[in-house]
């Protein structure tokens, strides 16, 4: 009887150990907000706001604040300015218990001396109980208000219908947008549907465009949903705004030919 025991209580260990690292990778999770925080300030100007964070999983976590360079990720080059001596988060470590929701205060202060923009992470570090961790990381632009450059263009714009079974249609935008000026730019704005005489008939908005660095050439596909559009030949025209960070007036536009009609069927042939 001796020998049959022995022979199940690896077994029984290694069921136990795996039920554990199930239910700990079940349990963590963390949640901040904002995810995207873009500052325009004047030269030794000073700005404070809140991180709020959450502890949307079942297990306590401590969270760690950790702030980092992107600069160097972005332009292969370290900025001469330590993160730490423009932008400060407090507390920079909190424990959280399970649905304990805690804002951390952060500072952001512009340089005397400010002519390019500055780019930070802002990372969440948390670990389970049984030795897991995770990070999660948000992003902080600094930019100067009054150094801002605007420049940039359209260099590409594709429109298309794209129909799937059993779905209203979407209308397809296909862009590529060139940034020239010394700050980054989120692009924001409306595509127009135009008839052949040149009458707007729709007008879709243009959203969560991701932020285009300086130097940089960015492509979008963008999803409009449209509905009881008549098949026949349009044009789209594209506008978008892309000074209203800094609030400066700064638009670029690029037209492109529709064609609003259902694909056909293949048809089999044996």
């Amino acid at each position: 009887m001796r020998k049959k025991c022995r022979k199940y209580f690896p077994i029984i260990g290694l069921v136990i150990l795996t039920l554990s690292l199930m239910a700990g990778n079940a349990l963590a999770g963390l949640s901040v907000k904002p995810t995207v925080t873009e500052k325009v300030l004047d030269p030794g100007a000073a700005e404070e706001g809140i991180y709020e964070i959450t502890n949307v999983g079942e297990a306590k976590i401590e969270v760690t604040i950790q702030l980092e360079d992107w600069m160097d990720r972005l332009f292969g080059k370290k900025d001469a300015m330590e993160v730490g001596q423009w932008l400060t988060v407090e507390p920079n470590t909190v424990t959280l218990e399970p649905g304990q929701v805690a804002e951390l205060k952060y500072k952001v202060t512009a340089p005397q001396n400010f002519i390019n923009e500055k780019v930070a992470q802002v990372f969440f570090t948390y670990s389970e109980n049984i030795g897991l961790t995770s990070r999660l990381g948000v992003i902080f632009y600094l930019s100067p208000k009054k150094t801002a450059a605007m420049k940039a263009s359209l260099t590409q714009f594709i429109a298309q219908a794209d129909f799937k079974e059993d779905k209203e249609p979407d209308l397809l935008s296909y862009m590529t947008i060139q940034n020239d000026g010394n700050v980054h730019i989120r692009p924001r704005g409306v595509v127009t549907i135009l008839d052949q005489s040149e009458t707007p008939v729709r007008e879709l908005l243009v959203e969560n465009v991701p932020g285009i660095y300086p130097g940089k050439s960015f492509t979008w596909n963008h999803h409009n949903e449209v509905k009881d559009l008549p098949y026949g030949t349009y044009k789209a025209k594209l506008t978008l705004d892309y000074g209203y960070l800094y609030g400066q007036e700064a638009v670029m536009e690029a037209t492109a030919d529709l064609k609003w009609e259902k694909p056909q069927q293949e048809t089999k042939t044996t």
